[in-house]
């Protein structure tokens, strides 16, 4: 996974809260996200159960624009089995999400724990 600006996880790293850097708080983030939930678990459900999801963490990463709206996002191929349709489904999930005005970029990692429980 190629790093971006402020928001690296090196591989193999597990990450127990989202990674953050910019201006956004992790309240901030943690809100957003969590008006998404269900579209992000709906995506992970479904890829699960076609088992395309490795067991383990997927780390999705987020450019939030100072304005509060997502400009990047990236799902990484390495854990996803390049699946299109499930990196779509993130990638909408991710992208609807609205932050609060933060005046300067922020850049989040964002960990979704994967497992077939």
């Amino acid at each position: 996974m190629a790093p971006l600006p402020g928001c690296t996880v090196p591989p193999g790293q597990i990450l127990d809260e989202p990674v953050i850097a910019g201006a956004l708080t992790d309240v901030a983030v943690r809100e957003a996200v969590f008006q998404q939930l269900d579209r992000v678990g709906a995506c992970v459900d479904w890829a699960v159960s076609y088992d395309l999801l490795a067991p383990g963490q997927l780390v999705v990463r987020l450019a939030v624009s100072p304005v509060g709206r997502v400009t990047l996002v990236d799902v990484p191929v390495d854990h996803t089995g390049a699946d299109q349709e499930f990196q779509s489904c993130l990638w909408r999930a991710f992208a609807d999400l609205v932050f609060p005005r933060a005046g300067a970029v922020t850049w989040i990692c964002y960990p979704i724990n994967v497992d077939y429980d």
